[in-house]
């Protein structure tokens, strides 16, 4: 009984040695020893490449997101909020209405090369859009929602959200205050026009 015993033994520690020969032997073939330099949970090389894949993935979707966001503020703009505001201005007259009621303008529509001229300023804050003037360069700008437009006194070029587009006649100045054509109002500021060639009435609905 005790002879076996040492057979036993013997053949436990062979078994011993082998196994830790391979684990040895796989060590050095490029296996690492848990929470040494050469382990990629502490190692600061992998830390920072993880945070990197991390950070350029998630950079990425919050892109996708924003893009999503701008695109449902567009249809958003698109949807009637309550009751649609309408403006009416008449050519020479300084008394506009804005759903019914009177207001002044302090410089009247007109007409200039056969084009109806409206004061951009008065009918954009009317529908909601913010203005800025730059007097160096003579460029009005203004927002509506998502939408942002860029004119210069004195040319027919503009820009709507970065996109270039051609006014019919230049953009002037009358008593401080900014004139377009009207088919640019409608452009501008994403409203529907309508002319009364009668009584040289301009219909402004928003």
């Amino acid at each position: 009984m005790k002879k076996w015993g040492m057979k036993h033994l013997i053949v436990v520690s062979l078994a011993a040695l082998i196994l830790g020969y391979g684990l040895g032997k796989g060590a050095g073939a490029g296996s690492f020893v848990p929470g040494s330099s050469q382990d990629p949970l502490v190692s600061k090389s992998y830390v920072d490449n993880y945070i990197n894949s991390r950070y350029s993935e998630l950079k990425k979707q919050v892109e996708a997101l924003s893009s999503q966001v701008e695109d449902l503020e567009r249809l958003l703009e698109q949807i009637p909020h309550g009751s649609p505001k309408v403006i009416k201005l008449t050519i020479g007259s300084r008394t506009a209405y804005i759903d019914g009621e009177a207001a002044e303008l302090e410089v009247s529509p007109m007409l200039k090369d056969g084009f109806t001229m409206l004061p951009l300023r008065f009918i954009g804050e009317a529908l909601g859009a913010s203005f800025d003037y730059d007097a160096d360069t003579k460029t009005v700008t203004f927002t509506k929602g998502s939408r942002k437009v860029s004119l210069i006194i004195g040319s027919r070029e503009a820009e709507i959200n970065g996109k270039g587009v051609s006014l019919e006649v230049p953009a002037v100045s009358e008593g401080g205050r900014t004139l377009v054509p009207l088919r640019f109002v409608g452009e501008a500021l994403g409203a529907k026009i309508d002319w009364d060639g009668s009584s040289k009435t301009v219909t402004i609905t928003s």
